[in-house]
């Protein structure tokens, strides 16, 4: 799968983004579940059309997830960031 990711360690904010075959819905319930498994607090979570936004928070981070179809493929963006 197509990966491609960005950090900046100073700052304490990356970006990762990854193509999938699967579909929105079960990565977004993958990431539900494992984000609140881990110690995430969700924040925010909506779907808009067929795309789907989580936000998360913990200890001082937030994790901000974008799950948008790109034609038979998914795209995944995770942006976190210190607070």
């Amino acid at each position: 799968s197509d990966l491609w990711a960005s950090s900046d360690k100073t700052a304490g904010t990356g970006h990762v983004n990854f193509i999938s075959t699967s579909k929105v819905e079960t990565i977004t319930a993958y990431y539900e579940k494992e984000m609140v498994k881990s110690g995430w607090s969700e924040t925010s979570n909506k779907s808009v059309n067929d795309a789907w936004a989580g936000i998360y928070k913990k200890q001082g981070r937030t994790a901000t997830w974008t799950v948008t179809p790109e034609g038979n493929k998914t795209l995944v963006s995770i942006m976190y960031e210190k607070e």
